[in-house]
Order: C-alpha cells, then structure tokens, then sequence
C-alpha cells in the first residue's frame, strides 16, 4: 500500500452489515470530491441488481473492483448476491462490486422499532440488523434521516489491480477502497417508514440480511434471499473498517470482537464479509407456456403469480419446468374403447410389435393390409403420439392418450410451461410462482 498506515480503534456497529475480520481500522481520510463531480440526484443511491448490467431503463451501471490479497486467497461468494461476482486470472483475485444509480428519496427505514431487542435479550424481539439496511452513496446527502458512514477496504498491496467504472462518487477507488454507505435504521425519529422496497422496475437488492427476524407475531422478514461476500483483503498490516458516521446509541454498537476480529487459519488473514439480500422481486417478465404464448406474472409477496391449477390436478416441477400429472381418459385416437384401452384390430399372422408400432409380414408383392404401409421390410402402422401399443390375447391394443388438465401431452406427463431464464419455478397451495 502505498503511504503509511495509521491505526485508530473505531467502535463496529452491527447494523452497517459488512463485517472485517482484521482488528486494526482505519481512519485514512477519504479523498475529497474533485469540484468537477456533478451528481444526477443530491439523494441518488446504488441498488445492487441481480446481474451485472441489468438497471432499470435511464439507470446508469457502476462497478468497483477491488484486487484482493493474492496469498493464499480465500475469498468466496455464497447465496444470493446480485451483481457481486469474483473475477479470477493469472495474477489478480478480485471482487467486482455492480450497482444500479436509482433515486434513493423513495427510501424509507423498515420500522418496527418496539419489536426490536434493544437490550432485553427478549428471544420474541428482533436484532436491529434484522430491520436495517444501507445502500452505496451515489448523491451529495443521504436520503430520508439515513446515516452517511464511510468503510475503507484495504486491498492487495502488490500489483494492485483496483478499477471502477462509470461514475462513483463519493466513493473513492484508488489503491484501497474508500466506500461511501447509507444506512437506514429503524430508530431514525421525524422519517415515515415503508412497508415494502420501491418498485425500481428490476429485481434488486441492497446490504443487509446479517439478522432475520422472528416468526413471531408483528415481525416481518424483508429478505427474500441472501448471501455473503467474503473479500480476502491485504494480510499485511490491514486498515480495513468503518472511518466515519454511523453510530448512535439505539443502533446497539457492538464493542466486542463478534464483527471485527482475526481469523487463524494456520496464516494470519484480513477479511470483509458484505452482507446482501434481495429486497424486491421484478415480475414483468412473462412465463412461456407450452404453446409458446406468454404468461404475464404478478407480484404477490415476495415471489411471482403464473397461474393456478385446479384442485383435482396434481403440481410438480422438473428440471425448472411446470407439469401436472396427466387423468385417465378413454380417448382412443385409433380403435375403439373397450372399456379397460384401446382396441386396434386383431393380432395379424406373424404380426409384432417394435419400437411402439404394430408390425406385419408384406404380402405377395409388397402387398400390406389396410392402415399398414410397407417401410421396405415390413408392412407398418404407427401408433399415435402419446400412446403406447400393446398386444394381448391375439389382439392390438394402444393405451389412451392421457387427458391434460392444463398444458399438453409430452409423452409421459402434461407440460404446463416454464419461468423466465435465470428464475427459478415453485408451487404453493396449487399454484405456479417465480423467483429469482
């Protein structure tokens, strides 16, 4: 790293929702904002989209990379982490943060203040991390009584590889990362609180979900997924840590070593785990059903309405599809119902059954009885798709072709369709769904 590195002991608190796993923070000051830097919005934020590149409409997309420590790197993403991936080459090992610039006055804090455990150990009563959130500061203020605070990310000192794209301050990228947060809490007096994330017209998520809240009564979980972002930062003297803001008393700082301490895996290591949820579903991708029309989706919760089936048909999902079970029927597209399948015709002499046709001996000159054509070798009839043919007791037989409450006959079940790529298909309560 280029310069020295001051150590100064910084109070961590819980409710920033990234966690460092060095003892030494720092309080580098940032650089300040060259006077040139015009903002599109005094209260604009980052919302982290579900792939990189994948902003609402007029939205711009930025992105910080980070070149983290090169030995023995450990670094790792679980869960879901939206635009947050992990770039990886011959010398760089790095993770590239992605996101979306949208206007952060339609944030609000998520409320419950009574509901959480502020000191009582109350197992009813939520941590505050399970009601708090922060999103990157892209504007001059943060918005709506969020708290402005700064977290440093000491990266590789050697051959360092840090970039951005696009955009980003306050931030600063340089050697190190100078990362610029607003955080809402629910104990921000004077500010309404939302009900729900705003409709950004993407699937997004921001920093959060370190805690999730009981199933108690009054308790609502916003998280719809989560993950982790674990950056494996410069082992050697690490500054990483909070350098300002943030901290008042209802937002339960946690003194201990429970966020920042040092992890011994037989070499010392220095760590920030990024805390991330998805906080709103994007439903207006279609479903594509099997007859290739599209299903429009709706928002319900946290997941996404296709359609539902009725209560005598039977759901289930393969291979990211939608199915029901396919209904006995008596439909006979050749023969006849004889009350139990199909009746074709009588066995012919030499007659037989290959590859799910009836099959018999050509006659003088090729001859073939009727329905039956010669194939070159032998006089054959086919079988209508989605049957099967049978002989017994010196006759033909196919099964019935399969009645489908919904969709279409594949074979073997009905099709009903399948969800938007990179969703995920599920059933509650007789009904098809999304998520992402």
């Amino acid at each position: 790293m280029t310069g020295s590195k001051s150590l100064a002991l910084l109070p961590a608190v819980t409710a920033f929702i990234l966690v460092s796993s060095s003892s030494a923070l720092a309080n580098t000051a940032a650089k300040a904002a060259p006077e040139s830097v015009v903002q599109s919005g005094i209260y604009d934020v980052g919302i982290i989209p579900s792939s990189p590149g994948l902003c609402p409409a007029g939205s711009a997309y930025i992105t910080m990379y980070g070149d983290d420590e090169d030995s023995n790197n450990h670094s790792a993403i679980a869960g879901w982490v939206g635009a947050i991936h992990e770039h990886v080459s011959s010398h760089v090992d790095g993770t590239e943060f992605g996101f979306c610039r949208v206007d952060g006055s339609q944030l609000y804090n998520l409320g419950h203040y009574a509901l959480i455990d502020w000191s009582s150990n109350d197992a009813s009563k939520a941590q505050i991390g399970s009601y708090t959130y922060s999103v990157l500061k892209l504007g001059t203020y943060c918005p709506n009584g969020s708290i402005d605070f700064t977290y440093y990310v000491d990266n590789e000192d050697n051959n360092n590889q840090n970039a951005s794209s696009g955009t980003i301050w306050p931030n600063v990228v340089s050697q190190n990362m100078s990362l610029k947060f607003c955080m809402f809490t629910p104990s921000v007096a004077g500010y309404p609180h939302m009900a729900a994330f705003p409709d950004y017209g993407i699937s997004y998520g921001v920093l959060a979900g370190r805690n999730i809240p009981p199933s108690t009564l009054g308790h609502h979980n916003y998280w719809i997924k989560r993950g982790t972002a674990v950056t494996d930062d410069e082992d050697h003297n690490n500054q990483d840590g909070p350098q300002s803001g943030g901290q008042t008393l209802n937002d339960k700082i946690d003194f201990g070593n429970n966020v920042f301490h040092n992890t011994v895996l037989g070499y010392s290591v220095s760590k920030t785990t990024f805390y991330i949820a998805e906080v709103r579903l994007d439903c207006e991708q279609p479903a594509v059903l099997w007859n290739n029309s599209l299903q429009s989706a709706t928002l319900v919760g946290n997941r996404c309405f296709v359609r539902t089936e009725p209560t005598n048909a039977s759901l289930f999902i393969y291979a990211n599809k939608y199915y029901v079970t396919p209904t006995p029927s008596q439909n006979c597209p050749i023969g006849n119902w004889d009350g139990a399948h199909c009746f074709v015709q009588q066995e012919p002499s030499g007659g037989f059954i290959w590859h799910n046709g009836f099959y018999v001996s050509a006659g003088s000159g090729n001859s073939c009885p009727a329905n039956f054509t010669y194939d070159g070798a032998h006089c054959y009839r086919p079988t209508p798709w989605g049957t099967t043919a049978f002989a017994w007791s010196g006759n033909f037989y196919t099964t019935t072709l399969p009645n489908c409450i919904d969709g279409a006959y594949d074979s073997a079940n009905c099709y009903v369709g399948k969800p938007p790529v990179n969703t995920t298909a599920f059933i509650l309560s007789q009904t098809f769904y999304y998520t992402q």
